[in-house]
């Protein structure tokens, strides 16, 4: 009997092409199908709620999967033994059609900076290191200009011209520690790359290298293909934290002793 399997992820993405199946390249869900294909004795075709650059880590996407293998959803939490770079957190099932990217409502990404002039190796996968300390009250009152509905067609890459650009964010938060400034970033969808452009343009704000009222005129004047960011911020230090769905997944198991998301 088919069934649909949902697993809530992690994974560190400095070891992957990509979170993307690509031919010929090591990626987070070509290795998981792989594993999963193995297990269940069946070719396996998942479909992921976000799709994450190379470089880039998850804290948690979500995969979805039909299967008609008669092993419990519960024991697919035996791959997390052979599993490198990738964790199983989560194991739910599904209405049959739940659909981990189309059902997805909302997603909440982190990005890290680390501003200490020296760099650390042990971290410096996990964050954008620019060994510059910005001026946090600028940065927090600038990224209150990305709140709400606008065109973001300036701050990403389209992958295809007939791409709608118009995205909304719910909310950002910046908290600040010793030497780190970390921002939680919720909104309905995003666009390639656009996390990476708005934070290098609020780092460019809070460096005094942009005027503060720079985001809402390239919001406003974005479409303009003459005006775009000439950076962006590095991939390492970003994360997708969590995907919200409106339909209930049927909770079965989760790993011992889990650490809690990160929240904003």
């Amino acid at each position: 009997m088919k069934k649909n399997i949902v697993l809530k992820i992690a994974y560190a993405g400095q070891y992957f092409f990509g979170s993307q199946k690509q031919r010929d390249f090591y990626t987070v869900q070509g290795e998981l199908e792989r594993r999963l294909s193995g297990f269940l004795g069946e070719k396996i075709q998942t479909t992921f709620a976000s799709r994450t650059d190379r470089g880039v880590h998850a804290v948690g996407n979500y995969a979805s999967f039909s299967t008609e293998s008669n092993i419990p959803a519960e024991k697919i939490y035996r791959l997390n033994r052979s599993l490198k770079h990738i964790r199983i957190r989560k194991v739910f099932t599904s209405s049959d059609d739940f659909s981990a990217r189309h059902s997805a409502r909302g997603k909440i990404y982190m990005y890290q900076i680390y501003t200490k002039k020296a760099k650390n190796p042990f971290i410096e996968d996990y964050f954008w290191h620019t060994g510059v300390t910005p001026d946090t009250e600028l940065i927090k009152n600038s990224m209150e200009q990305f709140i709400g509905e606008h065109d973001f067609q300036a701050f990403s890459k389209k992958r295809d011209e007939r791409e709608n650009t118009v995205r909304t964010i719910y909310s950002i938060k910046m908290v600040t520690g010793s030497n780190t400034i970390r921002f939680f970033i919720r909104g309905n969808s995003f666009l390639y790359n656009q996390i990476r452009f708005m934070l290098y343009s609020l780092n460019e704000i809070g460096r005094r290298r942009l005027p503060p009222d720079y985001i809402s005129y390239m919001l406003k004047n974005g479409s303009d293909s003459n005006r775009r960011l000439t950076g962006k911020a590095l991939p390492g230090g970003l994360f997708l934290v969590n995907v919200f769905y409106n339909e209930p997944l049927n909770f079965i198991r989760e790993e011992k002793n889990e650490q809690q998301d990160f929240s904003a």
